[in-house]
């Protein structure tokens, strides 16, 4: 090639070099000799003179993604670029300004007689890499969507079958104690297997919380008398007594924050982050408690989308140990805890929370670190609430006057107890063991009122048997009792015509209370 047309491809070169969109580098030795504009503007320099004779490492955070040091890390891929010819990788560079970018690098040695001469192409891949960090935050939640999910089915099975056996334990010492003398030495034991029975039936509704399957039903309540309740209740109390050297500090706003929930729920997820922060100071801390109200229009961390609205904030803080990155992301799964076995609880505390808010159309934010944890819990507040509204009194005298009832329950233990409860009560019931059975009894005959179970094993399930009835039997009377049931089945079987939900276990107050206010 002649001279001429060798100053002729440099041109050419030298066009393509400063004119290429991607950032482009010549480095000679361990330094850069050469840049174009692109680089240029990449790293936010005023003009190339600054960048040159600079090592790229001195472009770099001290440390790289993978923990390695970036001066030593560069020097070795540099030495592997010249000895292999060429080297592909992804980088973090720093602009003028301190803003950390990511980039991929590929490296081409240019032989020469004496000396190490690089030509490197960067590409500024923070699009990819911001794409690649929603994709895998979305897997995550997905994820976690699924197992929570197969959790809740296997909770919300197992307390269905639970809740049927505890129905027994609960309610038939009370069926006992209600027809013995007033002085029998029996009335204390009986008492004692009923409380038992309560207990793990309170255990039991933790899991329906978790299954989200509970037919929970809602109503209009103050957030912070809701609060101001809970402080003064007995399990509060106990964990004070039990934690003397803990202050609690209580800041609730003086605005009215009216939600539409559960308050047994709502109450559940109060006192398991009071546990959860008392745990978490080891006896000796700061707790605090405080309530807002807040207009929300952007998202909430954790949550991609949110319904614009006003919020009732409840916040507990504590100055406790925090809480690692390692158990940050599972600290709401059912069972995950590190809190020692058999003494603090089920390890169902933020799964109820966690649920809870769900369930109640919020939100949940949570910042750690090693000076303590702050939950942040969004309620959205209710849009028309009735402050001035007041409980309907019920006749304190629950006994019936001979009216016909229909009970539809597969559990044979289940139809019986109910049976010796509703005759007791001076009624006049009938049991039969599916739905179907109950469509051919209320063909020929009626029933003031029926008790249906949702789930009745094989065949027609209670929404399906009460469709069923209401064909021939317009507006029939009845009342829900189950001990899980999906939400939605409860719902479309109430606005059919059917009545109250009663959870399984019940007392004979909450049943005969329930009959009479149906009748």
């Amino acid at each position: 090639m002649n001279t001429p047309e060798r100053y002729q491809e440099n041109d050419k070169y030298r066009f393509f070099f400063e004119k290429s969109a991607d950032a482009m580098l010549v480095i000679e030795g361990y330094k850069f000799v050469d840049c174009n504009k692109a680089a240029v503007q990449m790293l936010q320099y005023d003009n190339k003179s600054e960048m040159i004779n600079i090592n790229p490492a001195e472009l770099s955070p001290e440390y790289q993604p993978d923990g390695k040091n970036s001066e030593v890390k560069a020097k070795e891929i540099m030495d592997i670029a010249y000895e292999k010819g060429s080297y592909l990788f992804e980088w973090i560079h720093k602009t003028k300004s301190g803003e950390e970018i990511p980039i991929e690098v590929s490296l081409t040695a240019i032989s020469t007689e004496n000396k190490k001469i690089l030509h490197t192409v960067w590409r500024n891949i923070s699009v990819r890499k911001n794409a690649e960090k929603e994709r895998n935050k979305l897997k995550q939640k997905l994820y976690i969507s699924q197992k929570m999910e197969a959790i809740g089915l296997m909770a919300g099975g197992v307390a269905h079958d639970l809740n049927n056996i505890l129905s027994g334990i609960v309610t038939y010492p009370e069926v006992l104690m209600y027809n013995l003398p007033p002085d029998s030495s029996m009335h204390k034991s009986l008492k004692i297997i009923m409380e038992s029975g309560e207990r793990a039936a309170a255990i039991v509704a933790d899991l329906l919380t978790v299954a989200r399957g509970i037919a929970a039903s809602k109503k209009t309540c103050e957030l912070n008398k809701l609060i101001a309740d809970h402080l003064t209740s007995p399990e509060q109390i106990y964990l004070k007594k039990q934690n003397p050297n803990v202050t609690l500090n209580i800041n609730l706003t003086t605005e009215v924050l009216m939600i539409n929930c559960s308050p047994i729920h709502i109450n559940k997820s109060i006192m398991n982050l009071l546990v959860n922060a008392y745990d978490a100071v080891n006896s000796n801390g700061i707790i605090k408690i405080t309530t807002t109200r807040k207009y929300l229009n952007n998202p909430v961390r954790s949550y991609d989308n949110i319904k614009k609205g006003y919020y009732a904030i409840l916040t507990v803080e504590d100055d406790g140990i925090g809480i690692s990155n390692e158990d940050i992301d599972r600290i709401f799964e059912p069972f995950y805890t590190k809190k020692i076995l058999g003494r603090s609880g089920t390890g169902l505390g933020l799964s109820i929370v966690w649920n809870t808010v769900e369930d109640h159309n919020g939100y949940i934010d949570i910042s750690t670190g090693q000076f303590g944890t702050t939950f942040n819990l969004y309620l959205p507040t209710a849009d028309n609430p009735d402050i001035n509204v007041t409980p309907g009194t019920v006749n304190a005298n629950y006994a019936g006057n001979k009216e016909r009832i229909l009970i539809i329950d597969d559990e044979l233990i289940q139809r019986d107890l109910l049976c010796s409860i509703l005759s007791m009560l001076n009624y006049l019931p009938v049991a039969v063991s599916s739905g179907e059975e109950a469509i051919e009894y209320l063909k020929s005959n009626s029933a003031e009122l029926i008790i249906l179970d949702m789930i009745l094993g094989k065949g027609l399930n209670g929404k399906e048997t009460y469709e069923r009835i209401i064909v021939f039997h317009p507006g029939q009377k009845a009342i829900i009792v189950s001990g899980y049931s999906n939400n939605s089945d409860v719902i479309e079987t109430q606005s059919l015509g059917a009545g109250a939900f009663i959870s399984k276990p019940y007392n004979i107050k909450t049943i005969s209370k329930t009959i009479q206010e149906a009748l």
